[in-house]
């Protein structure tokens, strides 16, 4: 898997308050495709930054950005959410997780590649953790 990773120090000049922020590239997606190289790669990447979120000092909100707003942050959104939904609720619908997420972002998952990426992160997901009995798919 092909990711960066900066770190930057943001520093109040009158209250002395500083805030770390790591800023991570995901380069394993050549912008002239509308689905990333692979699917479990994308996954690891998806764990990376949630880990990277909740850990210590680190802690706070995540910020996605790409050159539209909707292409890969949108695809970000559902699979992070879909592999959030298996982990809590043991069931997911991806065509709901999608609808859900183009209510914000209306231009998220706007191919059939992208829309069969989504179901194929989750069977990656399901797959290697060997849980895929216990998990309702549609």
């Amino acid at each position: 898997m092909d990711e960066q990773m900066e770190h930057c120090v943001l520093r109040r000049l009158n209250g002395g308050q500083k805030k770390t922020v790591t800023h991570i590239l995901y380069a394993d997606w050549k912008q002239d495709r509308s689905v990333p190289n692979s699917p479990a790669n994308f996954i690891q990447f998806i764990h990376n930054v949630e880990q990277l979120a909740t850990e210590g000092s680190n802690s706070g909100p995540v910020v996605l950005h790409c050159l539209d707003g909707a292409k890969m942050c949108g695809l970000f959104s559902v699979v992070s959410t879909l592999l959030q939904k298996i982990e809590i609720d043991h069931e997911v619908r991806v065509v709901n997780t999608v609808r859900k997420v183009k209510v914000g972002r209306h231009g998220a998952i706007s191919t059939q590649e992208q829309f069969d990426f989504c179901h194929e992160c989750v069977l990656q997901y399901i797959h290697s953790f060997g849980i895929y009995s216990n998990i309702a798919v549609s």
